[in-house]
């Protein structure tokens, strides 16, 4: 493609990606705001969730507003290198804490199943199950 159509595309998707991330922080800047929110283990395990996703959407966004400014692309490998780490991070984390959640919800429903109370993981727990 020219490098018109390269500098649009690039500005699209920074735009794009800029508009999630400040739809993630405000979320989770709410999220961390309520006491109340943050008392229920789910909410906790959503907090968890929308991290990567802020991180990844934020990186896209800088990184495609970089590749719009300067359209020559990348000039080192560090900036490859770099896309490569948030790309594969935002993927793994999002992958993982969605099976931690899914987990977790299998486990109730489990033990509802069985008639059987089911009693929520402590906020430490679900913070020791969504970082290891």
């Amino acid at each position: 493609p020219s490098d018109a159509v390269l500098h649009q595309m690039w500005t699209i998707n920074a735009s794009f990606f800029a508009v999630f991330a400040v739809v993630n922080l405000v979320v989770l800047s709410a999220m961390l705001l309520s006491r109340r929110v943050r008392r229920q283990p789910f909410n906790v395990f959503v907090i968890f969730l929308i991290v990567p996703d802020l991180i990844f959407t934020g990186s896209c966004a800088i990184t495609c507003a970089y590749l719009a400014i300067w359209s020559g692309g990348y000039n080192s490998p560090v900036g490859c290198r770099l896309q490569s780490f948030y790309l594969a991070f935002g993927l793994v984390a999002n992958v993982w804490l969605n099976a931690v959640i899914a987990l977790e919800i299998r486990r109730m429903l489990t033990l509802t199943h069985m008639c059987r109370r089911y009693t929520a993981p402590s906020r430490r727990m679900v913070a020791i199950m969504s970082l290891l």
